[in-house]
């Protein structure tokens, strides 16, 4: 089987690659019935394989943001050991089990293996069929350790790292994309970093009260300038956004009739509605602060999964008072900005970032190319190759009224 054709049968079966595990790729397929998946095996060596079949993998449950620990345990029909020839694959049903009561469309992925990931619905997830001893293994491998000590405070969804670090987690999300650039321009580095946070748990007991409050966030991104070549290598510039805001996701499930949905299924309905700060920390003539309240709708037509375009245009107005930068808008406008991403998840993507001014003779366009390297590195390194162009005004605040053009390479962890 080649290299092409592998492809092809993945992005039918609609699954991520993961990670090499002895000698063999593993992948997870949905089935038609609720709580099952695949796990396939491929062999893509040369040689025959023996394979054990594990009776547990680990797993992680999203649904609608909430990540809980979860079980796929083998079926008593399937197979306990297997002979994988070269270049073949097989299936092996397992169950996802559970002692939490979740149920509608849920993400699945193995923790042992975390590109492995499928769509799946669950119904109320049953009672585990493995051991005790496989469920505890579950939990080692996701917290590691098999033993826990509950008490009134502890919250079963800490991270710890080192222990010298902990913090709860499943909540943080990246938001804008995070990466590392670099050229001959002047200055030669550019790097973003961003992130966002659940506020509310969206399954807690307040959410459930207040149910908007379940899509309340807090972000913070920032975006920095770094003159590598310079003496003391300086930053000449930063911009930090902070930002409150409250998110919507498949808006386009709720537009019904008799219970039938009136969007096809290619078009998927995003809204945010927030405010946020922008500002370069600087003091006198070089000082830059903006606030905005702002709506962005994102549309995208087809496959989140595959193929797809997303078009997103942020609305905005300016908030408080702009006596220090009063012709803001006569470089990056009054009112409006947008942003479309075209390309396939988990491929080779196109995002376009267009501005303009006032009287539309000034304002910018930000391209950015990316593809991972994943299979290029051996399935060891998991970023992203990125070209970055920017032409027009304002690529940083300090620079709000220069107009010029930028080429940039580097990577990315989120695009």
């Amino acid at each position: 089987m080649t290299w092409f054709d592998r492809l092809i049968w993945v992005s039918f079966i609609m699954v991520g690659l993961c990670e090499h595990a002895a000698a063999q790729t593993v992948l997870l397929a949905g089935t038609d019935k609720v709580a099952e998946v695949d796990v396939v095996l491929l062999n893509e060596t040369t040689a025959t394989i023996e394979y054990a079949v594990p009776d547990v993998f680990p797993a992680q449950v999203m649904i609608e943001g909430k990540v809980s620990l979860a079980s796929l345990n083998r079926t008593s029909e399937a197979p306990t050991k297997l002979t994988l020839a070269a270049g073949s694959f097989t299936r092996v049903r397992y169950l996802v089990t559970d002692g939490a009561k979740l149920a509608g469309p849920a993400s699945i992925q193995l923790i042992d293996h975390p590109a492995a990931l499928t769509r799946v619905t669950l119904g109320d997830l049953v009672a585990p069929v493995s051991t005790e001893s496989a469920t505890e293994s579950a939990t080692e491998s996701a917290t590691g350790s098999a033993k826990k000590v509950t008490s009134l405070f502890r919250d079963p969804n800490y991270v710890s790292e080192g222990g010298l670090v902990e913090y709860l987690a499943y909540r943080f999300k990246p938001y804008e994309p995070i990466y590392f650039l670099a050229g001959d321009v002047d200055p030669m580095a550019k790097f973003q970093f961003s992130f966002k946070y659940q506020v509310f748990d969206p399954k807690g007991s307040i959410a459930d009260t207040v149910p908007p409050l379940g899509n309340f966030y807090l972000a913070y991104s920032q975006t920095s300038f770094w003159d590598l070549e310079g003496e003391s290598t300086p930053f000449i510039d930063n911009s930090y956004r902070p930002e409150l805001f409250f998110l919507w996701t498949d808006l386009d499930d709720r537009f019904t009739i008799d219970g039938k949905r009136v969007l096809p299924e290619w078009i998927k309905l995003d809204v945010q509605i927030g405010v946020g700060h922008e500002s370069n920390g600087r003091s006198g003539e070089e000082s830059r602060s903006i606030n905005r309240a702002f709506v962005r709708p994102t549309v995208t037509f087809g496959d989140r999964d595959d193929i797809f375009v997303s078009v997103g245009p942020r609305f905005f107005t300016y908030v408080g008072d702009l006596s220090d930068n009063p012709d803001v808008g006569e470089f990056i406008g009054d009112w409006v900005d947008l942003k479309m991403v075209a390309g396939q998840a988990g491929g080779v993507q196109l995002a376009a970032i267009g501005r303009a001014g006032n009287d539309w003779d000034k304002g910018s366009l930000q391209l950015d190319l990316s593809f991972p390297v994943r299979k290029l590195s051996g399935n060891s390194l998991d970023v992203f190759f990125h070209t970055q162009y920017f032409t027009g005004y304002s690529e940083s605040l300090l620079g709000l009224r220069e107009n010029g053009s930028s080429l940039r390479f580097g990577i990315s962890l989120v695009r």
